[in-house]
């Protein structure tokens, strides 16, 4: 999308949200007719910018018009699939059996020791732990570092294993160097290899997969999607589609209301609509979202995540209250970190919402992500596309505390 228009979308959202006390007061008049007066508003919301029916200058209809508005925009709700519409839950299931897939930047590390301490207290079990090659850690050191976090997490039993380098994109040398710098600071006593594992991550995936019972195991993935795209196109030896077997995708990524957080480099010809995860291998995300039922991927994208910087009091708390291994290794990250900035604890609250879902508030929406173009990477709502939760809102401090707590709580006896 040019920016003109975006630049006139983002006007007309605004001019939308803002007269919103009138469409919830007049869309009551037929909320009887809806499950739901929110999924109206959501339908009002995606219609007017489609039609682009709002003007900039500013908004005068009639009730009676408003009225029709709403009506149509219920009918063109109800034109969605039976299945979505109405046996859908309004958020996905707590996740209890799980791969996970990450890039090793600063943040991927906290997550994976908070689903270390929930994987001790028995709420989850992790099956495999796999490396995404082309996200912000560097392929060998980032396999190094996975490495050292499973031995000091005391989990030398789960299966490890990293995937390609390749992806369209990349995340630049600034981010990746901040990344490996803090990391090796935390792991600077640990004598694990850089070596790549013989089985690539895609043949691990595909066979923990192909090992359970369908739809058992779900896959938390927190950098680009590249391992993941390349595990569901595959066939296991009894002749099914990997992709037929996971239960669901749960994806720390994409931008649905806010602009990206592209930076440091990236080329001028993007228009940072995009977030990194889904920009450096908008395909593969195209690819897992297409090939999953309705429903059967969710997003924690920026629009959650920007509840979730990382600030000083929360620093301050993980540190004095660092008292397992886990815990001591998130606390060693904290203390490398500037608060108030532009970090974010974007993984931690992606997997803290995989467990406990209350802690984001999630909309069932139709997306596509968009491939090709300025725009590549961005995850846009489109009525032709996929139903797919996303989470739109975060509690901070509902996070923070089961965040904390987690990493501090006492391994059952």
């Amino acid at each position: 999308m040019v920016p003109a228009a975006r630049r006139h979308l983002a006007a007309s959202a605004a001019t939308l949200w803002a007269v919103e006390e009138r469409l919830v007061a007049d869309a009551g008049l037929i909320a009887d007719s809806a499950e739901n007066i929110y999924t109206v508003l959501s339908a009002i919301r995606l219609f007017l910018l489609t039609c682009d029916v709002l003007s900039i200058e500013g908004v005068s209809m009639k009730a009676t018009e408003l009225v029709w508005l709403v009506l149509a925009c219920v009918c063109l709700a109800g034109c969605r699939d039976d299945e979505t519409s109405s046996t859908l839950p309004a958020a996905p299931e707590p996740v209890r059996d799980v791969i996970v897939d990450a890039d090793m930047d600063f943040d991927d590390t906290a997550a994976i020791a908070y689903l270390c301490r929930e994987h001790k207290a028995g709420r989850i079990r992790i099956h495999a732990l796999t490396v995404v090659n082309s996200g912000a850690g560097y392929p060998g050191k980032a396999i190094r570092h996975l490495r050292c976090l499973r031995e000091r997490c005391g989990l030398l039993d789960v299966p490890i294993a990293d995937g390609p380098v390749d992806a369209p994109n990349a995340f630049p040398a600034e981010i990746r160097d901040f990344a490996d710098s803090i990391l090796d600071e935390v792991f600077s006593d640990c004598g694990q290899s850089e070596q790549r594992s013989e089985l690539e991550a895609p043949e691990l995936i595909a066979q923990v997969l192909g090992g359970a019972e369908r739809g058992t195991i779900d896959i938390l993935t927190f950098g680009p999607l590249t391992n993941v795209a390349r595990a569901l196109e595959r066939e296991t030896t009894q002749g099914s589609q990997v992709a037929e077997l996971v239960g669901s995708v749960h994806s720390m990524g994409g931008a649905v209301r806010v602009e990206g957080n592209l930076c440091c480099g990236v080329s001028g010809l993007f228009d940072d609509s995009q977030e990194f995860n889904i920009f450096v291998d908008p395909g593969a995300a195209a690819q897992v979202l297409r090939s999953l039922p309705p429903g059967g991927m969710t997003f924690v994208p920026l629009d959650a995540t920007n509840y979730v910087r990382v600030e000083e009091e929360l620093i301050d708390r993980l540190v004095s209250r660092a008292r397992t291994p886990e815990g001591e290794t998130v606390a060693d990250i904290a203390q490398q970190l500037t608060p108030g900035g532009t970090l974010y604890w974007w993984d931690p609250l992606s997997a803290v919402a995989a467990v406990h879902p209350d802690v984001v508030t999630y909309e069932l929406l139709d997306v596509t992500v968009i491939e090709d173009g300025p725009s590549a990477g961005r995850t846009e709502i489109d009525p032709s596309g996929t139903p797919a939760y996303m989470a739109t809102r975060a509690s901070g401090k509902e996070f923070e505390r089961i965040f904390v707590d987690a990493l501090d709580r006492e391994e059952p006896k």
